[in-house]
């Protein structure tokens, strides 16, 4: 709870209110010291302060808008509203505030859709399976013929494939043919039997399809786009120079999902926008959701659709006619199942603390002379997203100096070496200094630490893992080898400390000590086998919500809920603790508590390449490769939480699975079943 006031306000009154004989004799040595007296009058002080807050609250808790969390409980008894406790207090809160609204509409498409969205916090979009069965049409169906519009919004004819309902496909509308079994489908099939899931047993009168969109489409603003080699009219929208899918923007709001609700289109979703949709309508999608904005001096703007060549679905264009003259932009949105890494700062992220006040903002791709050494005190600020060309080093911070290199909000900056082995290094001089990294994407250099550092942090960050290709190192669309970046501590450090970021292998060298290195909702890779992800010979390792893809070899170890996919060995076993985790078999860990071991670099992930949208998420029948499966064992629920294990456990989509299917149950259509079908996979 934040600091009101309060405490000391009434302490200071009731206080002041004493003789000043007995405010005097409190000192013991006749000086301000506080003593006894004044820690009674302190404690009195504060039972007032409570029953202050309390009063205060009541009007707040009339309400379950305002209300405290514990309060929604009470709530949903009034109400009688069946609450989950598996649902997060968000979720909680909503389903309370809106029981009449639930109960009003209760079997409705639009209903099940609203309270998707509630209880996930995702985009979600209803199909009825019924229509989309095969079947003879009788005297009672109205006829197809007429106003193709009105048919379409009666779903007699199918918007995008031109399909009568119920009948014969219709192939020749190329994006209709090809959202075949997804959630845009307008064929007709055959009535499947089969157990539902997600690829089948859909097709069946009772079941109603409910598709819903888990991963973030993250968006990143007037980057940098890399030039292929050999092809000077040719790009990719990522500033690294990967090839990656596009996203839409989404933008379903509160009205077509409310009184006025409709069925959402493609591009009113966070959906992978493939080459036929984007050939389909790419007005929809341009700007809104991608674009190519020329600066041309002043405030970047959309270049003409006209003009250019997009394939989506690698996330390059061109320009057909030649490449316009100046500086060029991309603005785009990837996916991922999680704020990790460097994916744009939210405007809700809370201040630096400690940051020192000598801040030099720059922007425009340039570094100048922003880390010049020596560094004392120093807040370097990147205001755009654009990519700055790696600084040479090395930098030197000043005896316990801080050196801070972060982006400013909703902004991810690309610091990209493009020479090969590169090593940059900052020295932490003879004393404590601190140094900071966020919301910055690092390419194409390792990072090595040397001299004595306080504490390291790097936060929202990627230290680009790099990628394989073949088995071998990849390469961007430019050339450039797309090797890990490392974290190489040569040097003394007190705490390191990660959080919601991406990284290359972490290992110490030479006479580099990390006492204390904390990683949380982080993922740490070695993308070669042979390579550690995480080497060090001495100190602790605490990991909480962690994926290490790659083998370990540490000196001490505890970790919750995390998912190790290779073999982890560790020095001193006996101490620390593994819990909620799941780790490799031949893994020398003491007795982990409620984890599960599965052979090493199981293939439960639906991608391990840095840049693809499932990239380290975990799959949901990852438990299917469980070596010694048994009653409570499980890496999809096995988190301390009860979600998944790993770098994405916060996201509880296995739970939010879960509760959306018990609160279904309350508003389905009778005779009907839900199916749960992640619009992703």
């Amino acid at each position: 709870m934040a600091d009101d006031g309060l405490d000391t306000f009434y302490a200071d009154r009731l206080w002041n209110l004493l003789p000043r004989f007995y405010r005097t004799s409190d000192s013991p040595d006749g000086t301000d010291t506080p003593g006894p007296l004044r820690e009674l009058v302190g404690r009195l002080g504060s039972g007032i302060a409570a029953s202050r807050r309390s009063v205060d609250a009541l009007g707040r808790l009339g309400s379950i808008e305002t209300a405290d969390d514990w309060a929604t409980a009470y709530f949903a008894e009034l109400l009688a509203t069946r609450l989950v406790g598996s649902m997060d207090a968000r979720a909680q809160r909503l389903d309370v505030a809106r029981t009449i609204y639930y109960r009003r509409r209760a079997g409705t498409l639009g209903l099940i859709e609203l309270l998707a969205s509630d209880v996930t916090g995702h985009d979600a979009r209803g199909v009825e399976f019924f229509r989309r069965l095969g079947r003879t049409r009788h005297q009672f169906d109205p006829p197809i013929g007429g106003d193709a519009t009105l048919a379409g919004s009666e779903l007699l004819i199918g918007a995008f494939s031109g399909t009568p309902a119920g009948g014969t496909a219709d192939l020749r509308k190329a994006w209709g043919a090809s959202a075949t079994n997804g959630p845009f489908d307008e064929f007709a099939h055959t009535a499947d039997f089969r157990r539902p899931g997600q690829t089948a047993g859909h097709f069946a009168i009772p079941r109603v399809g409910i598709f819903v969109w888990w991963l973030y489409a993250y968006a990143i603003e007037d980057a940098t786009p890399v030039q292929r080699q050999g092809c000077p009219n040719e790009f990719t929208f990522d500033p690294t120079g990967r090839d990656i899918p596009l996203y839409g923007a989404g933008g379903r709001t509160r009205e077509t999902l409310g009184e006025n609700w409709t069925s959402p289109e493609p591009w009113e979703l966070p959906i992978a926008i493939s080459n036929l949709l984007f050939a389909e309508d790419a007005g929809q999608f341009y700007p809104a959701a991608l674009s190519v904005d020329l600066a041309g001096g002043g405030t970047p703007a959309p270049d003409t659709l006209a003009d250019l060549a997009i394939d989506t679905e690698l996330g390059r264009f061109r320009f057909p006619k030649g490449a316009p003259v100046g500086e060029f932009l991309s603005t785009y949105r990837h996916a991922l199942a999680g704020p990790v890494g460097a994916q744009g700062q939210p405007d809700t992220l809370p201040a630096m603390p400690d940051e020192p006040a000598a801040a030099t903002i720059i922007s425009g791709g340039t570094l100048g002379t922003a880390l010049d050494s020596p560094v004392d005190a120093r807040t370097v600020i990147f205001d755009d997203s654009r990519t700055y060309n790696g600084f040479a080093g090395p930098i030197a911070i000043g005896p316990g100096g801080t050196l801070v290199l972060r982006a400013t909000s909703q902004r991810r900056p690309l610091l990209r070496w493009t020479t090969p082995g590169t090593e940059v290094v900052i020295d932490g001089g003879d004393s404590d200094a601190r140094l900071v990294l966020r919301g910055l994407h690092w390419q194409g250099a390792d990072l090595r630490l040397t001299g004595k550092f306080a504490s390291v942090s790097i936060e929202l960050a990627t230290l680009d893992p790099g990628s394989l290709d073949g088995g071998a190192i990849g390469s961007a669309i430019d050339g450039l080898a797309l090797n890990p970046a490392k974290l190489i501590v040569e040097a003394d450090v007190s705490v390191l400390t990660v959080s919601r970021s991406i990284t290359g292998p972490i290992v110490t060298a030479g006479a580099g000590v990390i006492e204390t290195l904390i990683v949380a909702d982080s993922i740490i890779q070695a993308i070669v086998p042979a390579q550690q992800a995480l080497l060090t010979t001495s100190g602790r390792i605490e990991l909480l919500r962690t994926t290490v893809l790659g083998p370990a070899q540490v000196h001490r170890i505890s970790a919750s809920s995390t998912l190790f996919d290779d073999v982890v060995l560790v020095d001193d076993a006996q101490h620390g603790c593994i819990r909620f985790s799941t780790y490799a078999v031949g893994s020398g860990l003491h007795e982990p508590y409620r984890s599960v071991a599965i052979p090493r670099r199981s293939a439960i992930l639906h991608s391990r390449r840095f840049g693809d949208p499932g990239y380290a998420r975990v799959s949901a029948e990852a438990d299917r490769v469980i070596a010694s499966p048994g009653a409570g064992t499980s890496i999809w629920t096995g988190a301390e939480n009860g979600a998944e294990t790993g770098a994405f456990s916060s996201e509880r989509v296995a739970l939010k699975a879960r509760s959306l299917s018990i609160k279904l149950e309350e508003f389905m259509p009778i005779g009907t079943f839900p199916v749960l079908i992640d619009a992703n996979v």
